[in-house]
């Protein structure tokens, strides 16, 4: 954990020993994170309140139970808008953004804005 990052009232958090927050990370109000793999933030990356970061999920309901599991990683200065959820083993990339209450089950693009249940690049042509 470094300095300048700031944590508001996270609703539900394993032990921080998976938890990487560098220089000016931001971790909004109620997020979850569950740390059965690593999550990190690399500098200036956030999350906004109530955004959910799942690094494992499994189904006792299909035998054989299979698993998926992996690390996420927040890119420098990338950012999830309130509501976001994001699948185990996803890495948003540097500069990109996800608008609120999407659907993160694909790896984002450095400098990408994307949304939507499942998360898709959303196109902002500023020359039309």
């Amino acid at each position: 954990i470094e300095r300048g990052m700031i944590i508001q009232r996270p609703d539900a958090v394993r032990p921080f020993k998976n938890l990487v927050l560098k220089e000016g990370s931001f971790v909004g109000y109620k997020a979850i994170m569950d740390l059965t793999e690593p999550i990190v933030f690399e500098e200036y990356a956030g999350i906004g309140g109530f955004c959910q970061i799942w690094t494992h999920q499994t189904t006792t309901l299909i035998p054989p139970c299979p698993e998926n599991k992996g690390p996420v990683t927040l890119k420098r200065n990338s950012i999830c808008y309130s509501g976001v959820i994001v699948s185990p083993g996803i890495t948003i990339g540097e500069n990109a953004r996800v608008g609120a209450c999407s659907l993160v089950n694909k790896d984002v693009e450095p400098d990408a804005f994307v949304g939507g249940v499942p998360a898709k690049p959303i196109n902002i042509d500023k020359t039309t």
